[in-house]
């Protein structure tokens, strides 16, 4: 509910507030200051645990103590390697110049997605004519216990020259990724997803406008939707319409655990996360919460912003309580 002092809420970058196209979101940039390492991974979010943790902040009133913190467990299972996508860079934008599959990709990937015939992959690749490559994925849903077969097919890119990354490539090529490769513990990560999907609300719950006293003509809207002369309603004005289900990106979101397949037993419930069911994957564990629904497809990068205050300063995890 919103205060006389806050009449209402919500941030105007986000106009307009439409449902997401695609629940498949992915990111356009990438940043890394070593060479030849790949920048991203793909999960879905399982739910939330609780770690104990002690509190490394000298200036803290809680230093040396354990502290609480809430983090969302999202699974990572292992991502597929379709191929190689080149791209070639112009003064205007960046076009595809062709995709350049790999031998032996699975049936499953096959039956979804009409894709180009299998040549001799990276054999044809002439780097004169590219400006810099990405590494074509596809996750594997059906490790996972959401009841998903099809899966996802999405671009990650690779730090440094057309060179380093076709030869991360040439290496990546009948092989998986693993999470582990990737990221490592208490660093920071970009969290991309779209939200819960709420329907239909007006100005109360959507932007959180004061609710008028009894008398008013209007109880659960805005006082004045525009002037008489022009006659026109600012885009500006709270009015009812689409509540969630939009893109969000999350920054500088802490990484607490790295989980192989061995640690599984220390997150799983004795009946499974609600609505999700039992890990059976690697995973990662993110201090504090993120976008969407349990289930729901998760984009993850490095941390690329600047990250001025730490607000879970641990550097060791002592107990996780499920």
């Amino acid at each position: 509910m919103a205060k006389p002092s806050k009449i209402r809420s919500g941030s105007m970058a986000f106009y307009p507030r439409k449902r997401a196209k695609t629940q498949k979101t992915r990111f356009g940039f990438f940043k890394s200051l070593k060479e030849g390492e790949i920048l991203g991974f793909l999960g879905y979010k399982v739910g939330m645990l609780h770690l104990i943790a002690e509190n490394k902040n000298p200036r803290s009133h809680l230093a040396g103590q354990d502290i609480f913190i809430p983090a969302t467990v999202v699974e990572t299972p292992a991502l597929g390697v379709l191929g190689v996508r080149a791209y070639k860079k112009t003064k205007t934008k960046n076009f595809v110049v062709r995709d350049f599959l790999f031998k032996n990709i699975p049936k499953y990937v096959k039956k979804y997605y009409k894709l180009p015939k299998e040549g001799k992959g990276l054999d044809k690749l002439n780097l004169d004519e590219v400006s810099f490559l990405r590494l074509l994925v596809f996750t594997q849903p059906r490790l996972t216990s959401i009841g998903k077969k099809k899966p996802e097919i999405l671009e990650l890119d690779i730090s440094g020259n057309k060179e380093t990354q076709l030869r991360i490539a040439r290496e990546k090529e009948g092989k998986e990724i693993v999470v582990e490769e990737i990221f490592e513990p208490f660093t920071f990560l970009d969290i991309k997803a779209v939200t819960k999907g709420k329907g239909m609300q007006g100005p109360v719950k959507r932007f959180g406008v004061k609710v008028t006293k009894r008398k008013a003509q209007k109880h659960r809207d805005v006082g004045s939707i525009g002037a008489w002369s022009p006659s026109t309603v600012p885009f500006t004005v709270p009015r009812a319409g689409q509540m969630g289900y939009h893109t969000r990106t999350e920054f500088n979101k802490k990484l607490l655990i790295v989980g192989k397949k061995e640690d599984i037993k220390k997150i799983n419930p004795r009946s499974g996360f609600k609505n999700y069911g039992f890990v059976k994957n690697p995973f990662i564990v993110v201090a504090g919460s993120i976008p969407g629904p349990t289930k729901r497809f998760i984009a993850i990068r490095k941390g690329t912003r600047k990250k001025r205050r730490v607000r879970y300063p641990v550097e060791e995890i002592k107990e996780i309580v499920k």
